[in-house]
């Protein structure tokens, strides 16, 4: 069901959000009130028009949200209100970024990108953003 409502979000962007329920090891983590997280229509417009050639899909937005459900992840670092994860779901390696409202009481998930060295990756991440786990 999680598939086909992420599947229908980017085929109709008019529509507002969805969500679903993370594991609570993550929310706790990212200091969430909450384990209910949305992604939004808003967000995937922006994130695709920004990254185009990265051909990011509903099917790599659904691995992310399976592997916080899961509540499996390789890093996580912080940056203000924004969380930076770096996963694996179905073989691919994604650095999802998680933004946390003020009042904890909603998660969404702007973005979602797909990484092919992970060690470079927890590198770059390292140099601007707190490692928090």
């Amino acid at each position: 069901m999680l598939k086909d409502n992420i599947k229908k979000l980017f085929n109709n962007l008019d529509n507002d959000r969805i969500g679903f329920r993370i594991s609570q090891n993550i929310a706790k983590l990212i200091e969430a009130k909450t384990n209910n997280i949305f992604i939004s229509a808003y967000d995937i417009k922006n994130h695709q028009a920004k990254n185009i050639k990265r051909g990011i899909g509903y099917i790599d937005y659904y691995n992310a949200a399976q592997a916080l459900i899961s509540g499996e992840f390789f890093a996580v670092f912080k940056d203000g209100e924004y969380h930076t994860i770096l996963l694996s779901e179905h073989e691919n390696i994604y650095r999802i970024v998680l933004k946390v409202t003020k009042n904890k009481k909603e998660i969404f998930m702007p973005s979602v990108v797909k990484i092919t060295d992970l060690e470079n990756e927890v590198q770059k991440l390292a140099r601007n953003k707190k490692q928090i786990k």
